[in-house]
């Protein structure tokens, strides 16, 4: 009876030294830091992408019909920065109000790009090729890109408007005019926005949109 206590508690012993050992190695795993730092790595991805257009806004525009004149010019401000002005179809068009801002488009893909990669793919509303007649002040607005307004941020699918680039606005203190062909490279300031929808409404010539879009400052 005696062996049979003492091999009892012989096992016990050993069972008690492998426990110790293996939450000495988990411990230890822990300790050395490897774990944490995945799980911030892992954390600072999901705050990167968070941040990206983490600010939303929606413009609700009227207008007596189709003409680009006939409907009602109305103006945002991003925050810490500049105020648009969204006018024409469907209160589609965006235009900075504020002076030495301008606009051009960059691909969708682009949207959360930091500035420094931004620079070299910015198509320039003023420049040469992208500009046409319409509207009355077809200089530094973006809208829907066809030749008649240039260059733009989004075509129609059928009769729907569908959004395929984002906007890039910023600020380019050597000029004050609304046709100066800036360069990305010398900005002060920059935002990239996005469109999210351009909604129709409203019954012919009563007609309204809603315009919700997201943007963050990139410089």
């Amino acid at each position: 009876m005696r062996k049979t206590k003492s091999n009892i508690w012989l096992q016990i012993a050993f069972c008690s030294l492998i426990f110790a050992s293996c939450q000495k190695s988990v411990d230890t795993t822990s300790a050395n830091g490897n774990g944490q730092a995945q799980s911030n790595t892992l954390s600072s991805a999901r705050v990167a992408i968070a941040d990206c257009l983490a600010t939303a806004d929606t413009v609700n525009g009227t207008g007596n019909g189709y003409t680009y004149t006939n409907w009602t010019p109305t103006t945002k401000v991003l925050a810490g920065g500049p105020t648009l002005q969204f006018e024409g179809h469907y209160a589609s068009f965006i235009r900075p109000a504020t002076a030495s801002w301008y606009v051009g488009t960059i691909s969708k893909d682009s949207t959360c790009a930091d500035w420094d990669e931004l620079i070299d793919v910015i198509s320039v509303k003023n420049a040469p090729g992208n500009v046409t007649t319409t509207p009355a002040n077809p200089y530094n607005v973006i809208g829907y890109r066809s030749s008649t307004y240039g260059l733009g941020y989004y075509v129609y699918a059928s009769t729907v408007p569908s959004v395929d680039r984002s906007v890039v606005i910023w600020k380019d203190a050597n000029s004050t005019s609304d046709s100066y062909v800036s360069d990305p490279v010398n900005a002060t300031e920059a935002y990239v926005l996005q469109v999210q929808s351009i909604v129709p409404g409203g019954v012919f010539p009563a007609l309204t949109s809603q315009v919700i879009y997201k943007y963050h400052r990139v410089l």
